[in-house]
Parts: structure tokens; C-alpha cells; sequence
């Protein structure tokens, strides 16, 4: 198995420049390079955020700052993401030990509001019902045009017929 220096990608036996980079691949990585490697993985939580506007609106303030940031799905959340479009467990961000610190400073100066006040969940509630109720006329609409509809005609159309 070969691996490139550069970008240290993974190539079956047969290949000799990776793909990407252009670079010619090596059999073994040398102690320098295996624990540059190491270092770049040593990653550290820092917030767990709960939809995406948070996410990106932290994600870009961050990397305004020259710090990256990793986002994960927590537990099972990538599967509910994918299965219904959301998840409630958020996502986990996660940025460098060595950034850790700034990274964590730079967030608590951002401020999340909760725009939920007793007129918008009365609102939210109206809208609610309004959708219910619309729905249950569509279902009894439904209803009656495949079972009551066919059913009067074939009553009339035996008495009368």
C-alpha cells in the first residue's frame, strides 16, 4: 500500500503519483510526517448547536478568525437527518486544542435569542389549529368523494333503476 506525503491518501499497490497532488507516493511515512498527522487530529468539543442557522452563523464567525471547525451529527442524529430532514440532537462543533480556548471565547461573545414570546406562541398556535382544521376538511372531502358518493349513487341507481 502506498500513501502520498502530501495529502497522505491511501492507494492500492500499482500506483505511483496520487492523483490529487501530483505528487510521487511513498511505501512508509517517516516519523516526522506520522506524528504532523497525529497533531492535526487531536481535536477538542466546543458547542453543540441546534439547527443551522446557529451552525453557520458560528461556523463563519470562527473561520473569519482563521480557526476551523469540524461539525458532527451527535448519536444518531446524521441518520434522523437524513431519514426526515432534521434532527433534535443538533450538531457537535469541534476546533483544534491549539484554537480551543479563542474558539471558545469568540462564541460566548455571540448571543442566541430565543424569539418565542407569549404573542408568537399564540400565533404559532392559531396557525396550528387553522392547518388541523383544514386538514380534516380535506380528509372528510376525501371521504365521502371514495366511499359515500358511490355508495349513494349505487342505493338511487337500485331503486330507481
Amino acid at each position: 500500500m502506498s500513501i502520498c506525503p502530501k495529502c497522505k491518501s491511501e492507494y492500492l499497490s500499482g500506483y505511483d503519483t496520487c492523483a490529487d497532488c501530483q505528487v510521487k507516493l511513498i511505501d512508509v511515512l517517516d516519523e516526522e510526517q506520522k506524528s504532523g498527522n497525529e497533531r492535526d487530529q487531536s481535536l477538542v468539543f466546543l458547542k453543540n448547536v441546534s439547527d443551522d442557522y446557529q451552525k453557520d452563523l458560528t461556523i463563519s464567525f470562527l473561520e473569519t478568525e482563521n480557526i476551523s471547525v469540524i461539525e458532527k451529527h451527535e448519536g444518531i442524529g446524521q441518520y434522523l437527518n437524513i431519514y426526515s430532514g432534521q434532527s433534535y440532537q443538533g450538531k457537535n462543533l469541534y476546533v483544534l486544542e491549539e484554537n480551543y480556548e479563542r474558539a471558545k471565547v469568540l462564541v460566548e461573545s455571540l448571543k442566541f435569542k430565543k424569539e418565542t414570546s407569549k404573542a408568537s406562541e399564540e400565533d404559532y398556535v392559531l396557525e396550528y389549529n387553522r392547518k388541523l382544521k383544514r386538514r380534516k376538511q380535506i380528509l372528510q372531502g376525501f371521504i365521502f368523494i371514495t366511499f359515500i358518493a358511490p355508495l349513494l349513487f349505487v342505493i338511487i341507481f337500485n331503486l330507481f333503476g
